[in-house]
């Protein structure tokens, strides 16, 4: 699952040339980079173990007196089982690594940085912070929100300063209830469901929150439903905001009624300090999926509305979300 959060390609250059018999452990260093490049993490370990038993000492070499490269069995090790998510050897090979001295000292920090980012996701787990589906389900129309509007200015960002800047753009703008979920590589929050007008506009409170979201004093789905959707006729949204370093797609269908009723009572309300600590990094991104139903008459069943009339970017605006985004400090 977190592969493409934590795996570093390993890229050490060196020109090729002749391998003597002696330095059997330089062609298993080869091939191991070559397996690596292709994430075949079970084979590239094999061969590093190979070349350490052949060869313990790292160094730093020339070939032919021009190229400068590296031989760094333990960092590539330690890389190697990081990508695995075997965060137990991932460190004992990095932290052994920066204590032989010759692997770059920025690359051995980022490995032993990230086997500490791992250690707190796994402490984060799915009865303390539930996942949300993933890939998310196909939403009504999505927009992704330029990294400046998030970003502590001045300092690094965690992906706690990300919460807390969407949740402050949330309360601006009227949203007061709100949950997190876990998805790799970061968190999902997600607003309480309310009915908007045409032009996505929310309606005047209090008709904008007139759906009863407590559950029934006898709870059953069939009543939770009944009480949250045939009450009230007209258009309704959701909005979940998705933060995370993975590349993702969306579900082929969209949302089921049961799905979207529960996310804001299965969620947590604070974001656990084992993801809040993570950095959002350079390669984080934020996604606002704009989950739209409709309901023609109190008879009829919601509907999920794909495509959006509108374009998310609309949504966000006439819900005074965009705006609020752009004016925070």
């Amino acid at each position: 699952m977190w592969k493409k959060l934590l795996c570093i390609t390993i890229c050490i250059g060196f020109g090729h040339f002749p391998v003597l018999a002696a330095d059997v452990w330089l062609e298993y260093y080869q091939q191991a980079q070559y397996h690596a490049r292709n994430e075949e993490w079970d084979e590239a370990i094999d061969l590093l173990e190979k070349a350490l038993a052949s060869n313990p000492k790292p160094e730093t070499l020339k070939d032919r007196g021009w190229t400068k490269w590296g031989y760094y069995p333990y960092l590539e090790l330690g890389r190697a089982y990081l990508a695995k998510d075997d965060s137990i050897f991932a460190a004992y090979y990095c932290a052994f690594s920066k204590s032989q001295g010759f692997a770059p000292d920025f690359e051995v920090e980022r490995c032993l940085a990230q086997v500490g980012n791992v250690r707190k996701l796994m402490r984060a787990s799915p009865e303390t912070f539930p996942a949300f589906p993933w890939p998310p389900p196909n939403a009504s129309t999505d927009k992704v929100i330029p990294s400046e509007y998030l970003r502590a200015p001045g300092r690094q960002t965690s992906l706690n300063d990300i919460a807390k800047r969407l949740a402050g753009t949330l309360e601006s703008a009227g949203y007061d209830e709100k949950s997190y979920y876990y998805v790799p590589g970061g968190f999902v929050l997600v607003t309480r469901i309310e009915q908007i007008n045409p032009d996505g506009t929310p309606k005047k409170p209090p008709k904008r929150w007139a759906i009863d979201m407590s559950p029934p004093p006898i709870f059953s789905l069939k009543s939770y439903l009944h009480a949250l959707f045939t009450a009230q006729e007209g258009r309704f949204r959701i909005i979940a905001f998705v933060v995370t370093s993975e590349l993702f797609g969306q579900g082929k269908v969209g949302i089921r009624r049961e799905e979207a009723i529960a996310w804001l009572r299965r969620g947590t309300k604070i974001l656990p300090v084992e993801i809040g600590e993570l950095p959002y990094s350079d390669v984080h991104y934020c996604t606002a999926l704009i989950y739209e139903f409709e309901q023609k008459t109190r008879d009829h069943e919601p509907i999920f509305t794909n495509p959006s009339e509108l374009p998310a970017q609309k949504h966000l605006e006439k819900a005074l979300l965009w705006k609020a985004l752009v004016a925070l400090p």
